[in-house]
């Protein structure tokens, strides 16, 4: 596995704000494992995913609405890492951007 830009510059002590994280909002919510350490992914609703970047000031999520035949990934968050590897690994359908 690839290493993402976040792994190479994971810092010796997490940052004060970094610690609360994930927000309590998303503590209801089902968590779902991706392969990059720079997004967290949670189940939003049925065929809907929220794709957190947790780890920045702006704390980032964009949404992957998963259909019948394609997917819709609305904001494509900051650019610091792989957003589409993550999709692909959400659904193997052709994903709009």
């Amino acid at each position: 596995m690839r290493a993402s830009l976040w792994d190479k510059r994971l810092p010796a002590e997490i940052p004060e704000w970094c610690k609360a994280l994930p927000r309590p909002e998303y503590k209801a919510l089902e968590r779902v494992p991706v392969s990059d350490a720079w997004f967290e992914v949670y189940k939003a609703a049925k065929n809907v995913f929220a794709i957190y970047e947790p780890r920045q000031a702006e704390e980032t999520i964009g949404y992957l609405i998963v259909g019948d035949n394609r997917a819709l990934l609305i904001d494509t968050g900051m650019g610091i890492s792989d957003v589409k590897k993550i999709t692909a690994e959400l659904t193997k359908l052709r994903s709009s951007w």
